[in-house]
């Protein structure tokens, strides 16, 4: 389907252009605060004339540059106090990653001395005693035992004598360690 046709624009009225600008280019930034009595004729011509416009321009531009330059002097100031801080802080950082490091193995070789204190420590619990005590029980019998079987094959008055004397120290301990390990499976012993 075919659209309708537009119908023209009606015609503006000309008018004439005024002698002078009548809003306020005060307001415009960086503009010079006297274009505004300038005749418009006058105008017209500063724009047609490039030379001099960029002579004007030239000028108007002159001091924003100093602006920017200025601006980027500070930056770059900013700049090199903040590099000045960053190196200053690098300083710091190394020296704190070292001492991390340092208290990073120091507290390596504490766990690992906790770990044999520790270790250390299980042969002091009570059972790994009562199981000691125990051992040591067997020990002083199978000696006792041993002693008896040494005798049975000469028996002299000197050796009798020796024999009887260590016989009953070997018993002695026996029945000594026999005793402590009865009343340690009977709690009534403290290893502390």
């Amino acid at each position: 389907m075919a659209t309708p046709p537009v119908p023209p624009l009606p015609s503006l009225p000309k008018e004439e252009v005024p002698a002078k600008i009548e809003f306020p280019l005060e307001s415009v930034k960086g503009l010079d605060p006297s274009i505004s009595s300038v005749p418009l004729s006058k105008l017209k011509e500063l724009l047609d004339n490039q030379k001099l416009l960029k002579s004007y321009l030239l000028d108007s531009l002159q001091e924003f540059n100093q602006e920017i330059i200025h601006t980027l002097d500070e930056n770059i100031r900013s700049l090199q106090n903040l590099l000045q801080q960053y190196e200053d802080n690098s300083k710091d950082i190394d020296q704190l990653n070292k001492s991390l490091d340092e208290l990073n193995v120091l507290f390596r070789r504490w766990k690992q001395t906790e770990i044999e204190m520790y270790t250390i420590l299980q042969r002091y619990q009570p059972n790994s005693l009562s199981k000691k005590l125990f051992e040591l029980l067997e020990q002083s019998h199978l000696e006792s035992q041993q002693l008896v079987s040494k005798l049975e094959g000469s028996v002299q008055e000197s050796d009798l004598q020796s024999f009887i004397r260590e016989y009953r120290a070997k018993r002695k301990l026996y029945h000594l360690r026999k005793e402590k390990y009865h009343r340690c499976q009977e709690e009534r012993v403290r290893f502390v």
